[in-house]
């Protein structure tokens, strides 16, 4: 979650058990970092993945890739193509959702006691 200038993750895994033992390492714990370092991740994390999806497709064109399927390389590139696209928007602030934002501040309100949205500052931030 985003407070401030920082985003927040918090968990608590402690009920998620297999046979008595916990799943999970670390059960209980909260995460922050600066809403800046968060996106930077976020973009440097979508650049990785659309460079190795775009090197796999380079390997099953060439033929040193052999998947369990056939493979229309073609259609492939053109759906990279649009996750790069979408991608792209998502991390660099070009995205806009079509939100019904009174119907989630609604239902934020049933789910938070004493929820009050702020209004965008019109630089993108909270």
């Amino acid at each position: 979650m985003r407070i401030g200038d920082q985003i927040r993750v918090h968990w608590d895994t402690e009920d998620r058990q297999i046979d008595g033992i916990p799943v999970w390492t670390a059960t209980r714990g909260t995460f922050a970092l600066s809403v800046e370092a968060f996106v930077d991740e976020c973009r440097s994390f979508r650049d990785r993945l659309l460079h190795r999806m775009a090197a796999r497709i380079d390997e099953v064109e060439a033929g040193r890739a052999k998947p369990q399927a056939d493979i229309d390389v073609a259609s492939l590139r053109q759906q990279h193509a649009t996750w790069e696209r979408e991608f792209s928007d998502y991390t660099d602030g070009t995205h806009h959702p079509d939100v019904a934002w009174e119907e989630a501040e609604s239902a934020l309100r049933k789910l938070i006691p004493n929820f009050a949205p702020r209004a965008p500052t019109g630089d993108g931030a909270w």
